[in-house]
């Protein structure tokens, strides 16, 4: 009995090492495939402003109407739900201004995403910054094979591509330059001296004598840059954050949030007194919760991320998932449900 005893307890033990190998090399194997995603991101450099001013996702309207934070310019648009989410669509060549009560800021970031026609067809985009009087304007342009820019004095810049379905679409202006990235890729960076747009434009031009004419776009954002992370850290001691993003409904880090976590952890390093909380927050769209549950492991696989890339010691860094229990924003609009979803970096 004493043998087989032995024998049955060896067996768990080696049974429950085993487990535990598994778990831990499915862990790093996790750790590392949201790192080599990121690492893929390292030569994109944008990073968008630190206060939400204008989103929508189309989700607060109803489909086959025109959404109300929007201005039709020309063509016909409405709202459709496709892969689970709600675009607006051209059905035809379509142009709509974002509807702000305000004039774009000094330095702001503009992001969507955008459904780009296959290689091959003649469609195309345009984004258009009008100054104040809308008299001038800037232009981004782009399709399948090509992006381009042209100033208001006419100085043009171009850019070759092969990009096709989805991309996420993202526009900085700063300091008097336009910089314009296309998924991973900074496609333009263009001076524009004296200009200072105040309005956006969208327009979609769908591909002629085909059965796919319609463009869509979702997921639309403008943010304010108003200081800078050394600000944001040291002076407010709290760095409101919408520079990171996730897999919808995971804790699986998306490339787009490399930038920021660079600029983060740069400061990490060089100041080995600076310890950070990774406190996440979500809005009330979803369930209690799962909100609760979902903050937390994307508060930790911050932590794990900042840790592994910067050499950081795990007492550096605190972590705390809100959930929904503390917005900063309205809870009933869209502009609220952003800025509600966001992380915070707090100095203790």
């Amino acid at each position: 009995m004493s043998r087989g005893k032995n024998r049955k307890e060896m067996n768990w033990q080696i049974t429950f090492f085993s487990l535990a190998i598994v778990v831990a090399l499915t862990s790093n194997i996790v750790l590392a495939q949201n790192q080599t995603n990121l690492i893929e991101w390292e030569n994109f450099d944008f990073t968008p402003g630190d206060t939400v001013i204008f989103y929508d996702d189309f989700s607060a309207d109803e489909v086959g109407a025109f959404p109300e934070m929007w201005d039709q310019i020309t063509g016909e648009c409405k709202i459709a739900d496709f892969d689970n989410r709600s675009w607006l669509i051209a059905s035809e060549d379509s142009e709509v201004d974002a509807y702000m009560e305000i004039s774009l800021p000094a330095a702001f970031a503009v992001e969507f995403t955008a459904n780009i026609l296959r290689t091959g067809k003649p469609g195309h985009w345009v984004v258009a910054f009008l100054d104040a009087v809308k008299k001038q304007q800037a232009e981004f342009s782009f399709d399948s094979r090509a992006a381009n820019f042209m100033t208001p004095t006419g100085a043009a810049s171009s850019f070759d591509q092969s990009v096709e379905g989805d991309q996420r679409i993202a526009i900085l202006f700063q300091d008097g330059r336009f910089k314009c990235y296309i998924g991973k890729q900074r496609v333009i960076d263009a001076a524009t001296a004296g200009f200072k747009p105040a309005s956006v434009r969208i327009g979609m031009f769908a591909a002629e004598g085909t059965q796919e004419r319609q463009a869509m776009f979702t997921d639309f954002r403008i943010t304010q840059k108003s200081s800078t992370p050394q600000q944001l850290v040291y002076e407010n001691k709290r760095w409101v954050c919408y520079g990171v993003y996730f897999d919808f409904g995971a804790a699986t880090l998306r490339g787009e949030s490399f930038a920021t976590l660079q600029q983060l952890g740069e400061l990490m390093k060089k100041d080995p007194r600076l310890n950070i909380r990774i406190e996440d927050h979500a809005n009330d769209q979803e369930d209690d919760s799962d909100n609760m549950r979902l903050s937390q492991d994307r508060a930790e696989a911050l932590k794990e991320y900042l840790m592994d890339t910067f050499n950081l010691t795990k007492d550096r860094l605190q972590t705390k998932g809100w959930g929904s229990g503390k917005p900063i924003g309205p809870t009933e609009t869209p502009d609220g449900w952003e800025m509600n979803r966001r992380v915070e970096f707090i100095k203790i």
